[in-house]
């Protein structure tokens, strides 16, 4: 496993990178907003960030992006593709930012929020570990983070219900081997049984058919 800690360098030119690409969304008449909104911190990506690059988004259907299975039992298996994918485009290293509201005890009035970053060389790492409890990792299930130092795709997951890849939609289609419609239809199958918050699987989809 890579033991590389990340230098104060590497951990600001990450925050840049989020500053720029993720906004703090709020839930707004069943859309994703881009404020505090109802409350909830759900940190998602930027509008502005996504037309900008002309990205589209694609919903992923499990939390967990190792594998995706199809309705016909199929895997498919997707940081392995990535993995590929990024040596295959001269990008060994992948980075890693995951995003927690935190309370600032000194202040209770500041905004405060955690950001844990990391990176890893895709030639030695296998990053299903992000995944995975061993001695020197442990999950994290929330507002999590992954793309290529050439930026060429950004992955977000909540490491529970749902993940998302965002990038060129032609390139994300062929890397997956599915359709954009095949990955929202098998979104909401898989998440219709999670009541808990029922809007915000159709907030998330209207979000991604703005990028269709």
């Amino acid at each position: 496993m890579n033991q590389h800690r990340n230098t104060f360098a590497d951990y600001m030119a990450t925050l840049r990178f989020i500053a720029h690409s993720v906004c703090i969304h709020g839930m707004s008449r069943g859309r994703l907003s881009e404020s505090d909104g109802d409350g909830r911190f759900l940190a998602f990506f930027s509008r502005a960030f996504l037309h900008e690059r002309r990205w589209a988004v694609i919903p992923l259907w499990e939390g967990d992006p190792r594998s995706l299975q199809t309705e016909r039992g199929e895997q498919i298996e997707l940081l392995a593709r990535l993995r590929v994918f990024c040596m295959q485009n001269q990008s060994n290293v992948l980075n890693v930012a995951a995003l927690e509201k935190a309370e600032w005890e000194y202040a209770p009035d500041f905004s405060a929020v955690t950001v844990a970053t990391r990176k890893l060389d895709l030639a030695v790492d296998n990053p299903n570990q992000l995944f995975e409890t061993t001695p020197n990792n442990l999950p994290y299930w929330g507002s999590t983070f992954l793309w290529p130092d050439n930026e060429r795709f950004m992955v977000y997951t909540d490491g529970d219900n749902v993940s998302f890849i965002a990038g060129d939609g032609v390139e994300i289609e062929d890397l997956l081997g599915v359709s954009y419609a095949y990955c929202a239809e098998r979104f909401v199958s898989s998440n219709i049984a999670n009541q808990t918050q029922p809007d915000l699987i159709n907030a998330f989809l209207t979000f991604c058919a703005e990028f269709e």
